[in-house]
This record gives C-alpha cells, structure tokens and sequence, in this order.
C-alpha cells in the first residue's frame, strides 16, 4: 500500500484538531449536564453535536472519505469506533488495517487517494 507521506500529515493535522474539537464538547457537555442536568434530546444537544455533525461532513468532503453507506469514514470512527475506544478493522487494498486512533485513522484516509 502506497501512501503520500505529505498528505498523510496534512490529513493527520486535520484530524488531530477534529479529535481535540470532539472532546472539548464531550467536557462542555458533561460540565453543564452535571450543573443542570440537561436532556439529551433537548435543544442543547441537537445544536453542539448538530455543528459538530456539520464540521464532520465538511471535513469528510475535504477529505475525500465520504461514503454512501456510512456518511464517510469519519463518521465511521465517531460513532462505531467511538472515537478509537472501540477499535475496528477495515481492509484496504487487501490488507487489513486495525483503527484505533486518529493516526491509524489518517493512514487510511491517505491510503484511500
């Protein structure tokens, strides 16, 4: 599998500061549910992971990883690799890649282009 080292870190920095969005929200959430126990089905939830959905699907489509089925490989790690807590594996090009974190996310981004 061949993969452009220069995209790869351009891709990984991306994703680093995605990563770093997702849990600064995960913190406000928790922070203001315990101060006044929110809903999760209230407007507070559906606006902050709303935007975060939004910034998720501009990214895939910069990215080039979006996919019918699944949205787009970044919606893959958020909601079924749980943010790398619930790793998987995928294959690409016969080999098969275990994800369990945002670099392993990023070689696959770049090994897809």
């Amino acid at each position: 599998m061949s993969i452009d080292l220069k995209a790869r870190a351009e891709t990984l920095a991306l994703l680093v500061a995605w990563e770093a969005a997702h849990q600064r929200i995960v913190a406000l959430v928790d922070s203001v549910e315990a101060a006044i126990g929110i809903q999760p089905e209230g407007q507070f939830h559906s606006t902050v992971w709303g935007t975060f959905d939004r910034y998720t699907r501009t990214l895939a489509k910069l990215l080039k990883c979006e996919h019918p089925a699944i949205d787009s490989d970044l919606h893959w790690y958020w909601h079924e690799c749980r943010m790398g807590k619930n790793p998987m594996g995928c294959t690409q090009n016969g080999v098969v890649l275990r994800i369990d974190s945002i670099d392993a996310l990023a070689t696959l981004i770049a090994g897809n282009k």
